[in-house]
């Protein structure tokens, strides 16, 4: 009898050990962890993310806590290009994500909307200078346009309702009856080339995202090279394991828990 709880306690460590090593996915660099939070979603502890020099060798994640970065170094193979910034006062994309949608649901719905435009990045001065905010200079915010003569008052409205997390922009050049359009809340084509200029930040992202889906490209290339040369495909015995979902697993330890058991019975009956 105590062998066999032994054999259960050992059975429900290797469940529990196994269970919590799928629980943390892993990226193999910076590039594809970004991408993958581009289409799946960010990590609350990210603020924003941008290329380090401009040149997209490298990109600085700014995230809002210690235990934040020690995830993201955690879940990150090789961290050669990500350089890391802390800054607990910062504002999170998912927390600027939803102000965004908010502001669009509740402004942004009817034809009459004095709202122009609504997003998240940083902002472009006359000279093209682009700034982030905050005590970085690497912070995002949701950047709204406001037609000129009601710019007052939405700025004010919008700043009691969110704070700093929104920055409230002026813009002119057509009346809300002439332009607006239930199916597209936009600005004119001459207006939408000066928000385009002014809000930075998303272009900044999408360099990002193309210089990440380039390097996964160039990576599955050389793999695919690998394969060739060695004759061994995604469909070895080795590959289909690892792909093995984490429900998958537990019931591989499972049937092979319960043969030890099984075996052990049988052992006690002879």
């Amino acid at each position: 009898m105590k062998k066999m709880i032994s054999i259960f306690a050992a059975l429900g460590m290797a469940l529990c050990l196994t269970t919590a090593a799928l629980a943390a996915e892993t990226y193999s660099d910076i590039y594809e962890a970004f991408s993958a939070w581009d289409s799946e979603g960010y990590p609350d502890y990210v603020a924003s993310v941008r290329s380090t020099d401009g040149s997209g060798d490298t990109l600085t994640v700014l995230v809002t806590s210690q235990e934040g970065a020690q995830e993201l170094q955690d879940t990150i193979a090789d961290t050669s290009a990500l350089t890391l910034v802390v800054d607990e006062d910062a504002i999170s994309y998912n927390t600027l994500y939803e102000i965004q949608e908010e502001i669009i649901a509740t402004y942004m719905t009817g034809t009459d909307s004095p709202l122009a435009g609504c997003g998240i990045g940083w902002y472009s001065d006359e000279d093209g200078q682009v700034t982030g905010f905050g005590s970085t200079g690497l912070e995002n915010r949701v950047t709204v346009d406001v037609l000129e003569d009601e710019y007052e008052t939405y700025k004010a409205l919008l700043e009691e309702q969110y704070g700093d997390a929104v920055y409230v922009l002026s813009v002119s050049g057509y009346t809300v009856a002439e332009e607006a359009t239930t199916d597209d809340v936009s600005i004119s084509e001459d207006e939408a080339e000066a928000d385009d200029a002014e809000i930075a930040g998303d272009e900044d992202i999408t360099d990002a995202v193309a210089i990440a889906e380039d390097k996964a490209e160039a990576d599955d290339a050389e793999i695919a090279e690998e394969e060739a040369a060695t004759g061994e495909t995604g469909e070895t015995v080795v590959d289909r394991v690892t792909s093995m979902s984490p429900a998958e697993w537990v019931v591989a330890i499972l049937l092979f828990g319960l043969c030890g058991v099984g075996y052990y019975m049988m052992q006690r009956r002879k």
